[in-house]
């Protein structure tokens, strides 16, 4: 259960959760983290269907109780509390729009893909074939998004010269299928880029937790 005044993070090992737990250790926010068994995550009734009946991991919990869903949320809330950290370009700044536009095409058109594709029954049913079809088709325009964020991110980091939130995004979900093989061959840029945040000192402990097998 979420301690009270404590900033509690609702986490599943290696999934999107992961983003908002490698932000907040580089901005040094102070939180816990409640881990939800996989197994739960999409049953009625579950402890996460209280806090987020979207049945979605991550969720925050904040001190006063309040309940914060959606991971690009959850990035720009957390640079405005550690303005310091530079996950997010400021207000007026030349690369906000970019940073923008790039935050969202990750979170919100990229990120469903794998909603769909690992539980293609709640849209076709039990008909296995249809759900053969469905993570096929996934799977392709998954790709092709891929390649499309390729052609928007610069080097050595997705802005440019300055990290910020968009790399830990792509250090994550590099990790999910296609896995970092077809990266390496298909989106060099984003591949490099998940490489060089890979080796963040401060995150050794997050990807250890979260890809203990890797």
């Amino acid at each position: 259960m979420p301690l009270a005044n404590k900033l509690t993070l609702i986490a599943g090992r290696g999934g999107g959760s992961t983003v908002p737990e490698a932000l907040m250790t580089l901005a040094g926010v102070d939180f816990v983290r409640e881990e939800i068994d996989w197994k739960e995550i999409y049953k009625t009734g579950s402890r996460l269907a209280a806090i987020n009946p979207a049945g979605h991991i991550p969720a925050l919990i904040l001190k006063n109780g309040e309940i914060v869903t959606e991971s690009g949320a959850m990035a720009l809330l957390i640079s405005e509390w550690a303005p310091d950290s530079a996950l997010a370009p400021p207000v007026g700044a030349k690369e906000r729009a970019k940073f923008l536009r790039m935050l969202f095409f990750i979170t919100a058109t990229l990120y469903p893909m794998w909603t769909f594709d690992d539980m293609p029954e709640r849209y076709v049913g039990r008909d296995e074939a249809a759900q053969k079809m469905v993570r096929k088709k996934v799977g392709a325009r998954r790709e092709e998004l891929w390649r499309a964020l390729e052609g928007m991110v610069s080097k050595p980091w997705a802005l440019g010269r300055k990290m910020s939130a968009l790399d830990i995004f792509i250090a994550v979900m590099t990790r999910w299928r296609p896995r970092r093989d077809w990266f390496e061959e298909e989106c060099p840029k984003l591949h490099a880029i998940a490489l060089k945040a890979d080796k963040l000192p401060a995150l050794k402990d997050v990807w250890a937790r979260n890809f203990p097998t890797e």
